[in-house]
């Protein structure tokens, strides 16, 4: 059973675990790419998501929707990592934008400048670790603390390694093999000189794990306009996952990293993290008391309505509307997805409406029908509501796919209420009176209902 890991970071963490030796020890369940602990760790920021630019790269697509969303933390509690990979690049080399509304972005503004969602946020200050050191580490220490708070309260069984990597002064051609300094080195040795204080930071405050591999020289193109700091030598991935292997797997005994295969790694067994009781508690669903009206929630025709703290839709239609949650990361673990609905009259639905559904998709962008992966969808009439009555429905599931949306799809006349949405993580195991471990899926082996492939 590989290791499932998250990685909140830089391409210095994530070109690690996306190496194919790695990928037969470790599951990545999330990644939070570019992002900077102040970032992640600040409020959301409103936006409109019609406004979202089709045109961006899926990447440049995800990245702002999760600096706006600030859905990093919601994320953690639904895949329960065993392992949370950081790196601090990002709050190093690119520093932070904040709003007139006191959130921060992490300050990548090339790959929002084109998108219209950014041109309407009210930008107050930029602020960066060289031109304010004082005031931009307290910001970041605060945010960090903040941090491994969170992992402690909710996480306490994951563990936290830093890659402490650092940029390298030297470049190597490609083309010719050779070696020159950088011409900012200077300013990148100051860069990381501030990487290790907060490296030695996270280390000794919280007593976490640090991982260390100096690259020699990063790889560059003459042609390319700009220098990717990252783009180290496959002898350097493959040192720093030597590291890794021995930290997370210290009973594996392989000499080099060199030596994994699948064959390999037959006889070895590793469990998940145990599913605790404050992450049982927490309601993946964003926003599902509806206090912040339909913050979260995509309305596709604004025919929603929230009234008296119940979400509510009141139609008479041939035509189609569709609401959808804010995507929501998943892993090969049990969720629980429960609602109470009310249907005014139960065969006013037409037979194709679905009250409820639940679909993956591959990515946090996509919510077209086309990229489905899994669905699960709620009939009315096959659910044996009583008109006019309120109904509490719950379901544990396992599907496929990245991330989850749930929602309704109408497709007629309609009157209905809702209440009490939520998506929790199920723990595997529990425990019975006889403190007998359990699995989980055989005591709900009548409830199970796993997510179906979308034909």
């Amino acid at each position: 059973m590989k290791k499932r890991m998250v990685v909140i970071g830089s391409q210095v963490s994530t070109g690690l675990i996306e190496n194919e030796k790695a990928s037969f020890l470790f599951d990545l369940v999330d990644v939070q790419s570019d992002v900077s602990i102040i970032s992640l760790m600040s409020e959301v920021i409103d936006y409109d998501h019609k406004k979202i630019n089709s045109n961006q790269s899926l990447l440049d697509r995800s990245q702002l929707l999760s600096e706006l969303n600030k859905d990093g933390l919601n994320n953690l509690i639904a895949v329960q990592p065993d392992i949370i990979m950081l790196d601090f690049a990002a709050d190093i080399y690119w520093g932070v934008i904040q709003t007139e509304s006191g959130s921060y972005l992490t300050n990548i503004e090339k790959r929002y400048s084109e998108d219209t969602v950014f041109e309407s946020i009210k930008i107050a200050d930029e602020l960066h670790v060289t031109s304010d050191y004082d005031n931009y580490s307290a910001l970041w220490i605060a945010s960090f603390d903040r941090f491994m708070g969170f992992v402690q309260t909710y996480l306490p069984g994951t563990q936290v390694i830093i890659n402490k990597s650092k940029f390298s002064l030297q470049l190597k051609s490609e083309l010719t093999g050779n070696i020159y300094e950088a011409a900012n080195k200077k300013t990148l040795d100051i860069y990381n000189k501030i990487w290790n204080l907060f490296d030695d930071y996270a280390i000794s405050e919280f007593n976490v794990i640090g991982i260390e591999e100096i690259p020699r020289f990063t790889n560059y193109e003459e042609s390319s306009e700009a220098v990717d700091y990252f783009a180290f030598d496959k002898d350097y991935y493959s040192s720093l996952l030597d590291k890794l292997v021995n930290i997370a797997y210290p009973n594996l005994n392989l000499a080099i990293s060199s030596d994994l295969s699948e064959e390999s790694l037959s006889d070895v067994e590793t469990s998940h993290i145990k599913v605790n009781k404050a992450s049982q508690n927490w309601n993946l669903v964003r926003n599902s008391d509806f206090l912040d009206g339909l913050d979260f929630w995509e309305d596709v025709t604004g025919e929603y309505l929230v009234k008296d703290g119940l979400l509510e839709i009141n139609r008479k239609s041939k035509s189609s509307t569709k609401l959808e949650s804010a995507p929501i990361a998943i892993a090969n673990t049990m969720y629980r997805l429960a609602f109470d609905v009310w249907v005014e009259d139960v065969f006013d639905l037409p037979g194709n409406d679905l009250i409820f559904f639940a679909r993956t998709f591959p990515d946090k962008v996509s919510n077209d029908p086309k990229f489905i992966i899994d669905s699960l969808g709620f009939h009315a009439k096959k659910e044996n509501l009583t008109s006019g009555k309120w109904r509490h429905l719950e379901i544990d599931l396992k599907a496929e796919g990245n991330y989850i949306r749930i929602g309704s799809l109408l497709r007629g006349n309609a009157h209905i209420k809702y209440k009490n949405i939520g998506l929790y993580v199920v723990p595997e195991e529990i425990e019975t009176d006889d403190n007998e471990v359990v699995e989980k899926e055989n005591l709900f082996e009548k409830l199970l209902r796993p997510l179906k492939k979308n034909n």
